[in-house]
């Protein structure tokens, strides 16, 4: 059993008449070509996406910091 969101996405990536495990096994099995997900998300969600890494990084920078001045 898989959460309703998980269902929701795979069955968007289902192509023809795969099943979902089709899609899994195609999914795992070839390397993603990044360019495939141009385009999908918002303005609005792309914002949202760099606005969450610049702070992720953020915070990885000042752990750095922080580690480095207590060894």
């Amino acid at each position: 059993m898989i959460p309703d969101e998980t269902y929701n996405k795979l069955l968007r990536l289902k192509e023809g008449n795969e099943s979902f495990n089709d899609v899994i096994l195609r999914l795992i099995s070839q390397k993603q070509d990044l360019l495939r997900f141009a385009g999908l998300l918002t303005d609005k969600e792309n914002e949202l996406l760099e606005s969450a890494l610049d702070e992720m990084g953020r915070e990885m920078d000042e752990a750095d910091q922080a580690r480095d001045s207590s060894d």
